[in-house]
C-alpha cells in the first residue's frame, strides 16, 4: 500500500495505491475516517487515487475488500508537513 508506513509528504495531493487480491469485491477506502472509495480507480491488480491532504500532521489510510476467503483489511499511517514559504531572493 502506498503511501508507505511512516512516510513524510508535503501537504497537498498524495497518490495512494492499494494492491488488490485476486477475486476481491467491495473495495472500501477511508482516509482519516472519511469514505474516499470514489476517488480510487481499479486498474488490474491495484486501485489508485489521489488524496487531497489539506493539513499537516498524522494521517491514516484504511482499505478493506471482501474475498472468497473472507474480508481483508490493511492500513497505513503516514504524516504530512506544511509547505515552507518560497525562498526570498535578494530583490524581494
Amino acid at each position: 500500500m502506498d503511501p508507505q508506513a511512516q512516510q513524510l509528504s508535503l501537504v497537498g495531493n498524495v497518490t495512494a495505491r492499494i494492491d488488490l487480491p485476486v477475486g476481491y469485491s467491495n473495495l472500501a477506502v477511508e482516509f482519516d475516517g472519511g469514505d474516499v472509495s470514489g476517488l480510487f480507480n481499479v486498474n488490474g491488480g491495484f486501485a489508485e487515487g489521489t488524496l487531497a491532504v489539506g493539513s499537516a500532521g498524522p494521517h491514516t489510510l484504511h482499505a478493506s475488500v471482501d474475498t472468497p476467503g473472507g474480508s481483508q483489511h490493511d492500513h497505513v499511517d503516514f504524516a504530512t508537513l506544511g509547505r515552507s514559504p518560497s525562498p526570498r531572493t535578494a530583490n524581494s
